[in-house]
């Protein structure tokens, strides 16, 4: 049984949105339930969270969008307090970069209207020189997703990059989850229809993690199967120093790597698996079973098989 809660503030709005479901056949077919609310997204929420607390037996595995034209549009409480109340919230949210920075540009007062999202003033101007050409730039993204994932209690997150070119506006597309399985499935749906969304940055670890001092450079990354390539090829490099610097040189289940690692690479599970699996090949690590068995050749890999770093070295460790 699943519960669609759709609610529209504005009556002409809602009156329209009334009409397109009843007109659709929509209501006809859908497998469960449907609460349409002619009131702002917060009483809704509260009514769904009431209902959701006398459902037992449930996954409570539950997806909310926002689609807002501005940060403001969505007090982040509420968003945390969807990740308190339910057992495995997604958060999917809009967010208008472009609207953003021109009210950063014409409002001398932003910084105090923006100081419930923690920017700093010297991440706001790193946007603000960049003028047309910000997109790109990795102050905003990190600052924007990180805090929000971090205040509403969001342990997985990643920031996808929306083009518009008929409305000439740049938008961030946000998702938020508890669960890793449920961000793996987001970034696999973008590859399946390897739709218009984008991210900035590198094919591998640290995807988001651009420094301008060290790189002036960015790899628009699509969800292409070329780009997926790129992503499984970036382990041979990216994979052996996430284990010498972040811990695991001597053994690391392979789940517990990609965790530490998911929220900043364009790689699903899958991908990363590739990824593992030629820097093995490579002879750049080694895989074991959980039972100590060397897997030498295996292409389907067990997220609980360890990883290490080989203790006689490669030429690639003498190119280091």
């Amino acid at each position: 049984m699943i519960d669609l809660w759709a609610a529209e503030i504005d009556p002409s709005n809602f009156e329209s949105l009334s009409h397109a479901f009843q007109t659709s056949g929509f209501l006809d077919h859908f497998p469960g339930e449907v609460h349409l609310r002619n009131c702002s997204y917060e009483v809704a929420l509260a009514q769904a969270v009431t209902k959701m607390a006398k459902v037992r037996g449930t996954t409570g595995r539950s997806i909310f969008l926002f689609d807002q034209t501005g940060f403001n549009s969505v007090n982040l409480d509420h968003l945390r307090a969807i990740f308190k109340y339910f057992q495995n919230p997604e958060v999917i949210m809009t967010f208008s970069v472009s609207w953003l920075v021109d009210l950063a540009r014409e409002d001398p007062t932003f910084l105090k209207k923006v100081s419930s999202l923690g920017v700093k003033e010297a991440e706001l101007r790193e946007l603000l020189e960049a003028k047309n050409d910000w997109s790109p730039r990795y102050g905003g993204q990190k600052w924007v997703r990180q805090y929000i994932s971090q205040y509403i209690g969001a342990e997985f997150d990643t920031c996808f990059f929306l083009k518009s070119r008929p409305a000439n506006r740049d938008l961030w597309l946000l998702h938020f989850a508890k669960n890793w399985r449920a961000r793996d499935a987001m970034m696999a749906t973008h590859y399946e229809f390897s739709n218009q969304t984008h991210f900035y940055g590198q094919a591998g670890f640290e995807m988001l993690g651009y420094d301008p001092k060290v790189d002036q450079s960015q790899l628009k990354f699509d969800f292409t199967d070329e780009n997926s390539e790129l992503a499984s090829i970036s382990m041979l490099h990216d994979l052996p120093r996430s284990l010498r610097d972040k811990g695991g040189a001597d053994g690391i289940p392979l789940l517990e790597v990609f965790l530490r690692e998911m929220n900043n690479t364009p790689m699903t599970f899958n991908i990363f698996q590739r990824g593992v699996a030629l820097a093995r090949d490579n002879k750049l690590i080694e895989i074991y079973s959980q039972y100590g068995n060397l897997r030498p050749t295996a292409r389907l890999l067990d997220r609980r098989d360890l990883i290490k770093i080989p203790s006689q070295k490669t030429f690639w460790d003498l190119l280091r």
